[in-house]
């Protein structure tokens, strides 16, 4: 297999670097990124970043053979952020020297680190982006706007049921959210101001933990996105902490949850294999216990399903399964699997077909493959095809 080649710069400091003309020049974004601030206009701006070059961090020593980047838990909600830049002399201000910094177009940028959460320019703008945004910008060109509120006690607001909210979107919040494992309940509301009763805004009003509340807002904005044209009065999403109280407009209404996440749904796999995922690798005892764990464990595996095939919930022994594989920078397909849903969301927020095996099935299916757990998640793993004959001959060190 010829390797491909990734249009991808180091930029060392205080050196020239002949990078390929970007269609979109550094003068041109800042001008759209003021604009943004002035106008609130962020569109125009976020689009410009994807034909743009962006800066980002790698490791200054990386043998792996594939294009790591460096990422920092969030000093809020403690989840890894990986830092962009739209400017060389930023990130080198950032790098201080310690990592090497890498130039790319933005579209690439954004395809390589799908999945994972992106923080533009931190010691400046500081402006987060989620996988579901970044999924949508991919394919529309577009990030939706959101305000960033929780529900609160209102004496300037008048709340009656949702006779604004189309059929299909109660069906369309149904199969939707099982893709954002944080979101516990939804219910819809009509909300106007009592001196304008017939300027309605519809809401859909989310139970999300605090620390998810800004993540839930923006899936959701960046999901509704390409229905946004289908509705009838203006759309608010919002949130309430489920650890208290439904706020006393709610409970006046009697409103009843037009989505309640099934404790079953939380996870396909609560399993022995998820929490080692989660603690610090140890010794080589330790290591042979994760290993003869993994190879018992239940896993989620992407397949591309035919149409017809969707309402199946069990294959038939024998079947032939058509797995997405993954092209990774060096040119070498991977297969990627999951060791739970959420990992899998993390991956793709819109979710995939999946089939549920025994890694030791996987691995006996194509066990001249690489195989990547977990990909873009904290703790992936990948097993080379040498590695995984080892494990399958019980003979792991």
């Amino acid at each position: 297999m010829t390797a491909k080649k990734i249009p991808i710069y180091e930029v060392p400091p205080f050196a020239a670097t002949n990078l390929p003309i970007a269609k979109v020049s550094v003068e041109e974004l800042e001008r759209l990124r003021e604009r943004a601030i002035e106008r609130r206009d962020e569109a125009p701006y976020f689009r410009a970043l994807l034909d743009a070059t962006l800066y980002a961090h790698a490791p200054l020593s990386d043998d792996t053979g594939r294009v790591r980047f460096i990422q920092f838990p969030h000093p809020d909600t403690g989840k890894d952020t990986l830092p962009f830049f739209t400017d060389v002399e930023q990130a080198h201000q950032a790098a201080q020297g310690h990592v090497k910094v890498l130039a790319m177009s933005g579209r690439l940028f954004f395809e390589l680190t799908l999945g994972a959460f992106l923080v533009l320019n931190p010691n400046r703008d500081a402006v987060m982006m989620y996988p579901e945004e970044i999924h949508e910008l991919l394919e529309t060109g577009q990030v939706a706007e959101v305000g960033m509120e929780s529900v609160q006690e209102s004496t300037a607001m008048a709340f009656c049921p949702p006779k604004h909210a189309p059929a299909w979107l109660v069906e369309w919040l149904r199969t939707s959210l099982p893709r954002l494992p944080y979101v516990e309940k939804a219910y819809l509301v009509d909300a106007c101001r009592p001196e304008a009763p017939t300027n309605v805004t519809l809401m859909i009003v989310l139970a999300v933990a605090p620390e998810h509340a800004e993540w839930a807002q923006r899936a959701m904005a960046a999901l509704l996105q390409p229905h946004i044209q289908e509705l009838k009065a203006p759309l608010d999403v919002q949130s309430y902490d489920p650890q208290g109280e439904m706020r006393q407009w709610g409970r006046d209404l009697g409103l009843e949850p037009v989505y309640e996440r099934s404790q079953h749904a939380v996870r396909f796999v609560e399993s022995t294999l998820e929490q080692m995922l989660q603690e610090v690798p140890r010794d080589a005892a330790w290591l042979k216990r994760f290993h003869n764990q993994l190879l018992e464990s239940e896993v989620l595996v992407p397949v591309k399903i035919q149409p017809h095939e969707v309402h199946r919930r069990m294959i038939p022994p024998g079947s032939d399964l058509n797995v997405i594989t993954l092209s990774r920078s060096d040119g070498v397909d991977v297969i990627p699997f999951f060791s739970s849903s959420d990992r899998l969301y993390q991956w793709e927020p819109r979710g995939e077909q999946c089939v549920l095996l025994t890694v030791r099935e996987l691995f006996e299916s194509r066990p001249d493959m690489h195989f990547w757990l977990n990909p873009h998640s904290q703790g992936s793993r990948e097993f080379k095809p040498s590695l995984v004959s080892v494990l399958l001959k019980g003979s792991a060190k």
